[in-house]
């Protein structure tokens, strides 16, 4: 691989699997590195990726197994796709703060929204990366 190819190449932490259905277990340790091109990023912010588990953002291209690419954030704007802890599990969904509750929608037609008190946003969606 020529030298100046590889300086313009990033290494992303992939930490783990995200449910795309039921909230599974959040286990934050590196299982691997996945090198993306510097001109993919297009923020200078902490990024991390999860493997996909699960169906309920198929609506939106979001497939089971998918590498999801995540800008760490603790915040959230209606409508962003997020990764949210709660209680300690960790879900892909489409964020809504309702008046007294937060909803996590998912984007499959046959899936109803987590709704909650509260959750820990730990980052929102900034693209992906799929095998065929």
């Amino acid at each position: 691989m020529d030298e100046s190819f590889k300086r313009e190449l990033v290494s992303i932490p992939v930490i783990g699997t995200v449910t795309a259905g039921v909230p599974i277990l959040a286990v934050e340790n590196i299982e691997d590195t996945f090198a993306l091109p510097v001109n993919f990023i297009r923020s200078n912010k902490e990024l991390f990726m999860l493997k996909v588990h699960g169906e309920s953002m198929i609506d939106v291209g979001i497939m089971n197994e998918d590498l999801v690419i995540i800008e760490k954030t603790n915040s959230a704007e209606n409508g962003d796709i997020v990764v949210a802890l709660i209680e300690n599990e960790a879900t892909i969904k489409r964020f809504f703060k309702e008046s007294d509750f937060i909803r996590l929608q998912p984007e499959n037609k046959t899936m109803e929204p987590i709704i909650v008190k509260e959750c820990t946003i730990i980052g929102k969606l900034i693209g992906l990366y799929r095998k065929y």
